[in-house]
């Protein structure tokens, strides 16, 4: 009953098109055809799964692409979980053996008991709950306790969910629970145990899961190298993400598009763009075609160099690939733009945004506002702020941060409390980013006194100093010509 080359993608997001679903399986093979399942009760949405079909003339390098398809068994695609796995012909067997009971015996399907219909639909009540209201944890948690006893698939997809949200301690709690029952974990509950700590910035603890995954005799998929590397990539650690970059190439030969743009993004990270080119000819060299992604890293490495020339290639590049310039392309030459000085083509490249439809977000708003504080030209810095509101944008704590810095670098101190009461109003715990340029702005102007009380307040909120903060506390001191150096030392014991 198994047709070759055949794949089944589960838990597709609803509005997902097959054109998107086409490009992104397309890295693995050549697609004969796509068949997109729709919702029966509104055309617009898919019923959350769909069949692919690989092409081959003799059938084998169709079956070699579904199984290279089969290995990002739980890869995030919109914001989605995805199920991938080869189609086992379990739909068709079925039909069969119902038809032929049918013939025979003239019966058909046994209906389920109560029992059994209780938990199907308490089943469905928490996917629907986890893909419509993933931010409101405990309506998720709720809904995974009333079902009467959940599987692997509802274990994994709740360590998924503590995974997306970085809460290490509740995705290894979900997974020891789901031991104490009795079910053994498969390489996609391992690999989304990986991603719990990789997200939450804890590499040693998901190595220490990869430790585990070897001892049950489970293989690392491509998607849990894939983690890893993006794990190593995001605490700036390009050394051990190359190091597992090369044990995935051993170990799985045939590397994907995705695992290649981790590892390009973990070394523009670092800036070093000549392994990050290397890396890239490599993927052309092996006929991989790279994401968009692989070129937003690109261009946010040359940034960090500060490459003009070379990050507007990589911006053409882009285009020529038919890829269309997103928020993430135009916000990576803004970026640039600020980064060099260059704020006046920061601001035309907003505008070239703005003109093919493409709205600002709080990161491209921020990356301006940041721009024109550098100059001090805090002028223009409030009225990209006001623009910001103007289309209906909050301010969220990076824009307050930036509001502090420039209120302090304008002398105004009162104000920049003020901002730094406000975030605290609005339940946004401030920063070091946040506290520090207040504290350096009454120590510049030699008012210790509130300086050193802003201190006390920066520790009863949480927030630990850093060098940088005693440096300004020091600074002010040397420039008042008072040795307050007892006072530093006392509150640090």
């Amino acid at each position: 009953f198994r047709q070759k080359g055949k794949v089944f993608v589960g838990n597709l997001p609803p509005r997902a098109r097959k054109a998107e679903v086409a490009d992104f399986f397309r890295q693995f093979g050549p697609l004969d055809k796509v068949e997109l399942v729709r919702a029966h009760d509104d055309p617009e949405r898919n019923a959350g799964f769909c069949f692919l079909y690989y092409a081959d003339a003799e059938g084998q390098a169709a079956e070699a692409a579904a199984e290279r398809a089969a290995e990002v068994d739980g890869v995030d695609f919109r914001g989605r979980s995805l199920t991938v796995r080869l189609d086992d012909g379990r739909k068709g067997r079925a039909r069969a053996e119902d038809r032929a009971r049918w013939v025979d015996h003239g019966q058909g399907k046994e209906p389920p008991s109560p029992w059994h219909h209780g938990r199907d639909e308490a089943c469905r009540e928490f996917r629907r709950v986890v893909e419509s209201r993933p931010e409101d944890w405990q309506a998720v948690v709720s809904a995974f306790e009333r079902i009467p006893k959940p599987s692997r698939r509802e274990f994994g997809l709740m360590i998924v969910y503590y995974a997306k949200r970085g809460d290490k301690h509740h995705a290894r709690a979900t997974f020891e629970n789901m031991r104490a029952r009795g079910i053994e974990p498969n390489a996609f509950v391992f690999t989304s145990l990986v991603h719990a700590y990789a997200v939450a910035r804890d590499m040693r603890g998901a190595l220490s899961c990869v430790e585990e995954m070897k001892a049950e005799g489970i293989e690392l998929t491509i998607v849990t190298y894939s983690i890893l590397i993006s794990g190593f990539g995001k605490i700036n650690d390009a050394q051990s993400a190359d190091n597992l970059f090369k044990e995935a190439k051993t170990n799985l030969g045939d590397l994907n598009g995705i695992i290649y743009s981790n590892i390009i993004h973990a070394h523009c990270q670092s800036g070093n763009m000549d392994r990050a080119e290397e890396l890239v000819r490599e993927m052309e060299e092996d006929g991989i075609d790279a994401p968009i992604d692989a070129y937003h890293s690109m261009m946010h490495g040359y940034t960090i160099i500060q490459d003009e020339k070379k990050c507007l290639i990589v911006f053409e590049r882009l285009k020529e690939c038919c890829f269309t310039p997103s928020i993430i392309s135009y916000g990576c030459l803004i970026n640039l733009y600020v980064k060099i000085g260059k704020v006046a083509k920061a601001i035309a490249i907003s505008k070239e945004m703005e003109s093919y439809g493409i709205k600002h977000n709080n990161k491209t708003y921020s990356m301006l506002i940041s721009g024109f504080i550098h100059l001090h030209d805090f002028t223009n810095a409030f009225r990209i702020f006001e623009e910001m509101l103007k289309s209906g944008l909050q301010p969220d704590r990076a824009i307050y941060n930036l509001l502090i810095e420039a209120f302090c670098k304008m002398g105004n101190m009162d104000r920049a409390i003020r901002i730094l009461e406000k975030m605290q109003k609005e339940r946004m715990q401030p920063s070091n980013r946040a506290f520090r340029p207040i504290i350096e702005g009454f120590a510049v102007a030699g008012d210790m006194k509130r300086a050193l009380d802003i201190l006390d307040l920066m520790r009863r909120s949480g927030c630990a100093p850093t060098v940088m903060t005693y440096n300004a506390l020091i600074h002010g001191l040397i420039r008042k010509n008072q040795v307050f150096f007892k006072y530093i030392v006392a509150l640090e014991t």
